[in-house]
């Protein structure tokens, strides 16, 4: 419902096996990691000794967006709670169902004052954002970012950002001498890293190809791209499914304007 159409391939592979992997991940290694450790010291600190001693950092707020909804929510906080926090976690609005739907889930699960879920809109987010976090986490874009940046400022929060940017694909005439499996992997990559309708960090911007290889280029890129199974974009099965909300609709024209 939030996203009109997403292959349930994408969702079962990019939004819950990967979420599942970290946890899995977190508690393999969890006892490992707690693990004190000592140093060394310098000389004139003898008879002192020195060791490293894993610590909750406290009260830790994240910012997830609506790409990845699951992913993105679940993934960050394994983290959080391996290291013994507490989790504030403000979801996006685009993902409305979704968001309603894992703060049930985690208010069921949780007391509020270990996992706290906030709903809302940009104003929620602001002032989601003047909080006076241990640790604040976002997710999304640079300009969101600055304002995110500057609020946490005011409170001498410390601030990890995973922003979007560009992801430029380049070709050079050698990929033609290879085989015809390593030709098939270098489109596949160039075709399908846009999964998601194109909403993640790994789509491909543009590509960039050697002049001498060009002609050949597009003939087999169009040809991999038309094989995307695109019929309708609200049938399940559908690779390439339609945009979460018309803004997302409106920005993806608007490149194709500045690409003519």
């Amino acid at each position: 419902m939030d996203f009109g159409q997403r292959s349930a391939f994408e969702t079962a592979n990019y939004d819950i096996t990967v979420t599942l992997a970290n946890i899995k991940y977190q508690i393999r290694n969890l006892a490992r990691w707690m693990r004190i450790r000592k140093r060394s010291v310098p000389l004139h600190l003898m008879p002192g000794r020195a060791r490293i001693v894993p610590q909750p950092m406290g009260e830790l707020g994240v910012i997830s967006p609506w790409n990845f909804p699951v992913f993105l929510t679940f993934s960050p906080a394994a983290s959080i709670f391996a290291a013994g926090n507490q989790i504030m976690h403000k979801h996006s609005e685009y993902t409305e169902q979704t968001s309603l739907l894992l703060k049930e889930l985690c208010d069921s699960a949780f007391d509020e004052d270990e996992f706290a879920t906030i709903l809302g809109g940009p104003d929620v987010g602001a002032s989601f954002t003047q909080q006076k976090f241990d640790h604040l986490l976002y997710t999304g874009s640079g300009a969101v970012a600055k304002h995110i940046m500057k609020a946490a400022a005011e409170n001498l929060v410390p601030v990890t950002l995973e922003l979007g940017g560009k992801s430029p694909n380049i070709f050079f005439e050698d990929i033609m001498l290879e085989d015809d499996a390593f030709l098939s992997k270098c489109f596949e990559g160039f075709a399908m890293f846009a999964f998601n309708q194109g909403e993640v960090c790994t789509c491909p911007s543009r590509a960039l190809v050697q002049e001498s290889i060009y002609e050949k280029f597009m003939e087999k890129a169009l040809q991999r791209v038309a094989n995307i199974k695109q019929d309708n974009p609200l049938i399940a099965d559908t690779a390439l499914g339609a945009q979460a909300s018309v803004e997302q609709m409106e920005k993806i024209k608007s490149y194709l304007d500045l690409g003519k």
